[in-house]
């Protein structure tokens, strides 16, 4: 397995094994949030940091090397949620002050797998002249705490188009550790290394089982209503799966607040006994239980007797007869 060599040298840490120049640490290391997208990050107002590795002594380039231009990396850093949703990522990162094209930000559960979620920054939006924390606000996805997972950064590979990554020797950070590639495929790893990054998250609970209040027997024909609500333990608004049983086709509705009662009709076309159910989601994908309500819609008995018949043969005497009984 193709390794990393890191060589201390005078005090400034020079990786040799993907393309990282020598260099003093620039301890003005700036936070710059910008971009932010409100309609990416639902969870802006409470999400929290995650995962994290905040420290620096050397750096990987992330595109071409300037002294090997033919030398080409995607930088990729492995880590490990404990949210199960997460909603941003820093990084500490600058640009040479060639960089021309975007950087590339993107969530995958494996190297070479599909993307959860990317994001591109422009190169007029990083600085160039110190390591800077930047923030990547891409739309929310939702993760398994305790599997692992990847940032892979990336830019497109042309001449003097290049950005650096932050990054620290030691195993700070024992949940993950830095990869790098050259074509997106092949990959390769150093245990004993990590970039410097944050990630952001939460812990989004489902909603709760729902309440459906309505009849549980009629006369198929007739239109028939039923009360819905589901709360959600986190206040988010709800959408809720609503299917009548028999040839009813469900659908998702809403959304509505956090156990605000929605009232749906239907009328059955036929006797029968359904199931009348209701399914909640939040607005973030996560879904809660099942709920289930009996109905049955037996036939309107009819009153079919011989007398009734012999009374219709004569409408008079059946009217006297009729109001009599009134």
């Amino acid at each position: 397995m193709k390794k990393l060599m890191p060589l201390l040298m005078v005090g400034i840490l020079v990786f040799s094994g993907f393309g990282i120049s020598a260099f003093t640490v620039d301890t003005n290391i700036k936070n710059i949030y910008i971009e932010k997208n409100c309609e990416n990050n639902n969870f802006k107002n409470r999400d929290e940091m995650d995962q994290y590795q905040l420290e620096m002594d050397g750096f990987g380039y992330i595109g071409q090397e300037p002294t090997r231009p033919y030398n080409y990396y995607i930088v990729a850093q492995k880590f490990t949620p404990t949210r199960n949703v997460i909603t941003r990522v820093e990084l500490l990162i600058k640009k040479d002050v060639t960089t021309t094209h975007n950087l590339t930000v993107t969530i995958k559960e494996y190297k070479t797998g599909p993307s959860l979620t990317s994001i591109s920054k422009s190169p007029d939006l990083i600085p160039s002249e110190s390591f800077s924390w930047i923030e990547f606000d891409f739309d929310d996805i939702n993760v398994t705490p305790g599997n692992f997972y990847y940032i892979i950064c990336s830019t497109v590979d042309v001449p003097d188009n290049r950005y650096a990554w932050g990054a620290k020797l030691g195993d700070l950070y024992p949940n993950g550790s830095i990869y790098w590639s050259e074509d997106g495929e092949t990959w390769f790893y150093d245990t004993d290394l990590d970039t410097a990054f944050k990630t952001h998250g939460i812990e989004n609970n489902p909603p709760e089982l729902p309440v459906i209040d309505g009849p549980t027997t009629g006369t198929y024909g007739n239109a028939y209503y039923w009360n819905y609500s589901s709360i959600d333990p986190d206040g988010d608004d709800v959408y809720l799966y609503i299917c009548w049983g028999g040839t009813c086709v469900g659908q998702w509705y809403g959304p509505y607040a956090s156990g605000e009662v929605v009232t749906k009709g239907y009328t059955y076309q036929y006797q029968g006994t359904f199931s009348v159910i209701c399914k909640p989601k939040d607005i973030y994908g996560a879904e809660g239980p099942l709920a289930e309500l009996i109905v049955t819609m037996p036939r309107e008995k009819e009153i079919n007797t011989p007398l009734l018949n012999f009374l219709q043969n004569f409408p008079t005497l059946y009217s006297i007869l009729k109001n009599m009984l009134l």
